[in-house]
């Protein structure tokens, strides 16, 4: 597995394909499974609201509250886009994805 400047992965093609390879490799074919509170949890559900982004991707995931906790099922195939989505927004968006990536074994550099 090789570590990249995945921060880059919204702007630039290849390093988005390595982001791709990387995570497939990393999860294989199981649902990432995520229980997101306050601001990570604001910070997945701007990223997935945008529909079908300009990369022609969407999110497709399965999601339940439970209270102030929301537990989500990300599909294998749309993890990276979540990533990459949340490379594209603030700071709290940016921790949930190196966080995301940690836990596959990625380090953003």
């Amino acid at each position: 597995m090789t570590d990249l400047d995945w921060w880059a992965c919204p702007h630039n093609d290849e390093i988005y394909a390595a982001l791709k390879a990387n995570i497939a490799e990393a999860q294989g074919d199981e649902h990432y499974v995520m229980s997101l509170v306050g601001d990570d949890a604001r910070a997945f559900v701007a990223a997935y609201n945008q529909g079908i982004d300009s990369h022609l991707e969407a999110i497709t995931v399965r999601s339940e509250w439970m209270g102030a906790r929301l537990r989500v099922w990300v599909h294998p195939a749309e993890l990276p886009t979540l990533v990459r989505r949340l490379f594209e927004g603030d700071d709290n968006a940016h921790s949930l994805a190196s966080g995301i990536l940690s836990t596959l074994g990625m380090e953003t550099v």
